[in-house]
């Protein structure tokens, strides 16, 4: 079963622990980034919530039950820009 940005972003915020803070979207996922590698039990936390590391990109992603192709020419960060949790959460207010 594939989880929905909502769905997913619930389960980050259910876990609390900070991991939030550390998240945002790029176009319909949600990416994970950490200054340094983040505690086993992130780690842990990431996996369960289906999120996957892509050495290239230096962050955790969720694709959020999109399935696309890899596009490894353009960072999606540019193409579709950023948007921070809580920006997105006053957009919908």
């Amino acid at each position: 079963m594939t989880q929905t940005q909502q769905e997913v972003l619930t389960q980050v915020k259910q876990y609390g622990n900070g991991l939030l803070a550390h998240c945002y979207i790029v176009y319909k996922w949600i990416w994970a980034e950490f200054e340094n590698v983040p505690p086993e039990e992130v780690r842990n936390k990431l996996k369960e919530l289906k999120f996957r590391w892509n050495p290239r990109r230096k962050a955790w992603q969720n694709a959020c039950g999109l399935k696309v192709g890899a596009n490894r020419k353009i960072d999606p960060r540019l193409k579709y820009g950023v948007v921070k949790i809580q920006e997105q959460e006053e957009v919908k207010l």
